[in-house]
């Protein structure tokens, strides 16, 4: 058994003028297509899409002339019509128009603005990174000296011991030679007293 599923499209507004929409709502699943490279799905920018059931908006660009488009549903076509613009909806769409222009000049401002702040954010994190790595580089040195200090010093006391060493066995020598030698002195006044 085969589901067969029917595309079908309401237009939600038949009329626009260029630059301006056409709503439709669309049941089922298929391919839309678009008669004319003037009109396009606005959230694609394409003139062809695979549709499911929802709405979707049909932009019509500036340069669509007056006249009927069709919209191709499967293989149901759906007609709207573009009017030919009129003075008060020329004299609208020059405001709307100007009005988003404003907007995008100050959104445009704003975001060379922070485009500033990140080319000064950026030389001032290169500056201080040249600082930091000067920096490093001082203490890698002071650190080697330290290290080359140390082992001086650890020869120094490894000299120091040695001598220290030295002296002890001198000094227990000397003691030595000092208790020989009283011994000689006391035993020689005791023999001389003896006598």
């Amino acid at each position: 058994m085969i589901n067969l599923i029917l595309l079908t499209l309401v237009l939600l507004n038949n009329t626009t003028y260029p630059g301006e929409t056409v709503e439709i709502y669309v049941q089922g699943e298929g391919t839309l297509k678009l008669s004319d490279n003037c009109t396009y799905f606005c959230n694609f920018n394409k003139n062809c899409i695979n549709a499911t059931s929802g709405n979707y908006t049909i932009c019509v660009s500036y340069s669509c002339k007056e006249g009927n488009y069709t919209i191709i549903a499967d293989n149901t076509s759906y007609n709207f019509t573009v009017l030919k613009p009129t003075y008060d909806y020329l004299l609208n769409s020059t405001i709307k128009l100007e009005i988003e222009r404003n907007k995008l000049k100050k959104e445009n401002e704003n975001l060379m603005t922070k485009l500033n702040e990140y080319i000064n954010l950026t030389a001032m994190l290169e500056k201080e990174k040249s600082n930091l790595e000067k920096t490093i580089n001082e203490l890698k040195d002071r650190i080697s000296y330290l290290e080359n200090r140390v082992s001086e010093l650890e020869l120094d006391k490894n000299s120091l011991e040695s001598s220290l060493n030295s002296l002890q066995k001198l000094y227990y020598y000397s003691k030595l030679a000092l208790i020989f030698i009283l011994a000689f002195v006391v035993g020689a006044y005791v023999a001389i007293i003896r006598r």
